[in-house]
């Protein structure tokens, strides 16, 4: 688990520096072929920490192994929404992040006319492996014992909180920061606190409150 966090870690880490290097270094004005590369870099690196790596953590939570062989299977599904959502960001017509900064990455796509289709087979493909990761935590959840139950808690009290705010984020439009992007660090935070400390508190009173917080945004959501 922590080598898989480690690289969803980098892949975000990339982009984010990516991002930061391309903006002090000038901007627009920068055509040669090697900023470019670090767009096109800059532009692919951060779906896998979203599509491949968390997902996948959560899957292998707490043990570090899948539930079973048949839970392979999620490897594929996995793989499949990152390429996808890889495409989505490098084939953006608009430029990706890095046109933010001035510098379009590889393939120029400027003038093409935008794909929904493509964003949104990534959007079910991505929604399927985090469903499917979810899947996995209720099995354990199911099978395990007193103390691996406690464990899967903290994780699950992770992701409701996450779900609750990238729901509200798509909702409402906010295309903040502190709701749509930063929440994902509490499930790493989650992992740590279920491996080293899931006797901390009450953690059926966190989840159940927190499944209630969810009910009641889902109902303002609707309305």
């Amino acid at each position: 688990m922590g080598w898989t966090l480690l690289a969803g870690g980098c892949c975000w880490a990339f982009t984010a520096t990516g991002l930061a290097v391309l903006a002090w270094a000038g901007g627009p004005e920068l055509e040669g072929s090697s900023w470019r590369l670090l767009a096109t870099v800059t532009n692919a690196a951060w779906p896998w920490g979203l599509t491949l790596f968390v997902p996948l953590a959560i899957a292998l939570f707490p043990d570090g192994r899948l539930p079973s062989r048949r839970w392979r299977a999620l490897l594929p599904v996995l793989l499949f929404g990152g390429a996808w959502l890889v495409a989505t960001a490098v084939l953006d017509p608009l430029g990706g992040l890095t046109a933010e900064v001035g510098v379009r990455g590889y393939p120029d796509t400027e003038g093409l006319p935008r794909l929904d289709w493509v964003a949104g087979v990534a959007s079910v493909a991505v929604l399927l492996g985090w469903i499917g990761a979810l899947a996995a935590l209720v099995q354990r959840y199911r099978r395990g014992s007193e103390a691996v139950k406690r464990q899967l808690l903290w994780l699950l009290f992770a992701v409701v909180v996450v779900f609750t705010a990238f729901l509200t984020d798509a909702v409402l439009d906010l295309q903040s920061l502190l709701v749509g992007v930063l929440p994902v660090l509490l499930i790493p935070a989650g992992i740590v606190v279920g491996v080293l400390r899931h006797d901390l508190l009450d953690v059926r009173l966190l989840v159940a409150r927190s499944l209630l917080v969810l009910s009641l945004t889902v109902v303002v959501a609707a309305g």
